[in-house]
């Protein structure tokens, strides 16, 4: 049964992207180092974050998301590695409890995921549980947990909890106000892609 709050379908978030949003996803990719197990999340993001990957040579990549396996797929010296469980027809992913046991049974080098809505006292926020669940079992089983979300999610509302942004190591983004900065932890290291 669709759920109420489930996220846009991919079509309209794929008009929203930017020249900034497509500087973090080069920016993430250059990050991530030739040889490493990287887990991907759902979202139109993680689709463009596997895009500017695909010119890396022997990673091993752990996704639920079908548009990254496909993205990734003209590259044979990167290693897809698919999770089973409930197609979504408008997200081309899957659900479900199979996807985190997927998750739960690796540990990644990075794990890069993306989200619904940001907010600065509760942290990640998703539109359904079941791509929440997909996210905390990335950021659980991962050694480095990478978020990647444009200022636009600060005004999003969604209501299934991820995490906090304590369990974020690195925040790539178009553009974050200092009001916002400076109620992010210390911790975390902030890469803001604007001005790239």
């Amino acid at each position: 049964m669709p759920n109420a709050l489930e996220s846009p379908p991919k079509p309209f978030a794929e008009t929203s992207t930017n020249c900034a949003n497509r500087v973090c996803y080069v920016a993430v990719a250059m990050d991530i180092p030739e040889g490493a197990t990287v887990s991907l999340g759902v979202g139109s993001t993680i689709e463009l974050v596997a895009k500017a990957l695909i010119h890396h040579q022997s990673l091993r990549i752990l996704t639920n998301n079908l548009s990254v396996a496909a993205a990734l797929s003209g590259n044979p010296d990167i290693e897809v590695i698919v999770s089973g469980g409930q197609y979504r027809h408008n997200h081309h992913d899957v659900v479900g409890p199979e996807v985190t046991g997927f998750f739960n049974s690796f540990i990644t080098d990075f794990g890069i995921i993306s989200t619904g809505s940001m907010d600065p006292q509760h942290g990640l926020m998703d539109f359904d549980i079941r791509e929440a669940e997909v996210s905390r079992a990335i950021i659980s089983n991962t050694r480095s947990r990478l978020l990647v979300a444009n200022q636009s999610k600060w005004t999003q509302s969604s209501h299934c909890k991820v995490a906090s942004f304590k369990y974020v190591d690195r925040f790539y983004t178009d553009f974050i106000n200092d009001g916002k900065r400076t109620s992010l932890p210390a911790s975390l290291d902030i890469i803001e892609c604007a001005g790239a």
